[in-house]
């Protein structure tokens, strides 16, 4: 498999990933009686990496986006 084909076909994993990242920070929260200190460390690390994505995804997003400019819209013929 090229590695184009195996990046599509992994791409609709990422949304799980998400998931299960953000349930098990939830769940060793859960189990973790009198210490939070490392669930809390590990919840905030996984929310800084999905920020870190979401903006790199949005920044992607808009660079990939048409652009029109003034040029594009102005007749290259003279004016009337």
């Amino acid at each position: 498999m090229d590695p184009a084909a195996r990046g599509k076909a992994l791409a609709g994993a990422a949304p799980a990933v998400y998931v299960s990242a953000v349930c098990g920070v939830v769940h060793y929260y859960w189990l973790v009686k009198s210490d939070v200190r490392k669930p809390v460390f590990y919840g905030a690390l996984v929310g800084i990496l999905l920020v870190w994505r979401g903006v790199r995804w949005a920044a992607k997003r808009g660079q990939s986006a048409p652009i029109e400019t003034a040029e594009a819209v102005v007749p290259a013929g003279p004016l009337p």
